[in-house]
């Protein structure tokens, strides 16, 4: 399955001054423990105007930064220090009163809605794409909604079928051996996408190796029954 940190860093190196592939990168360095530099972006991405999602993402990588930096014990000193008992009678940090709460619930949903929103039309805007053969923007699209979603698994397959789009763009301008080396590539890195084989068996069969096209238009069948192209392909691909 295409990989959510690579997807992020591919969404922000196309697009570096967007906003939705800050949030989304900054998101990822939090789950990954570079909590500093998820703060620097997020922080990019609300002066930019990101709103709700971005200050979600902002709160996100602050509260990971307290998960992430464990105290250590100071050289010499016993650890836990044994507590001390305390002359103050009031608590250090008042609790957030009940309509705080209220509106912080409300500003993290609404960046939630936000954000599942723009993963929405992204998804949408990759498969008009796909359908335009606009590959390559395809897959900027799909790799934003990925980067966002993270275990979106259409997402995912939006970036595959957007990659075998890609390559069969090549294909069409001639470029075969090209694409057969792309697709195998992502076929090795996607064993159980009926899309990626079916699309390596049309790379073959322009090759004009039906003998490595077979397999592989066989085991897009078996991954995909229903797939009406697979199934003829693999019917008329003679050996």
């Amino acid at each position: 399955m295409a990989d959510a940190g690579a997807s992020a860093e591919a969404a922000l190196a196309a697009d570096p001054e967007g906003v939705w592939p800050t949030i989304a990168m900054s998101h990822r360095l939090a789950h990954q423990g570079k909590t500093d530099e998820g703060i620097a972006l997020a922080r990019k991405a609300v002066a930019a105007g990101g709103g709700g999602a971005a200050t979600t993402a902002l709160a996100h990588a602050q509260e990971a930064k307290g998960i992430w930096r464990t105290p250590r014990p100071p050289t010499g000193r016993r650890w836990p220090p044994t507590p001390r008992a305390s002359t103050r009678s009031w608590p250090r940090h008042r609790p957030p009163q009940d309509g705080a709460r209220r509106r912080g619930g409300a500003h993290a949903e609404e960046g939630h809605r936000r954000l599942t929103g723009a993963v929405e039309a992204y998804k949408e805007l990759a498969r008009t794409r796909i359908a335009l053969g606009r590959a390559q923007e395809a897959l900027a699209d799909a790799n934003l909604a990925a980067a966002m979603s993270e275990n979106d698994p259409d997402a995912q397959e939006l970036v595959i079928e957007a990659k075998v789009g890609r390559a069969l763009q090549d294909l069409a301008a001639g470029q075969t051996d090209l694409a057969v080396q792309d697709l195998t590539k992502l076929r090795d890195e996607n064993p159980a996408s009926a899309t990626v084989r079916l699309g390596l068996g049309r790379a073959q069969i322009a090759r004009r190796d039906p003998d490595a096209a077979l397999p592989e238009l066989q085991k897009a069948v078996e991954l995909d029954p229903k797939n009406a192209e697979a199934q003829y392909s693999s019917a008329t691909c003679t050996t």
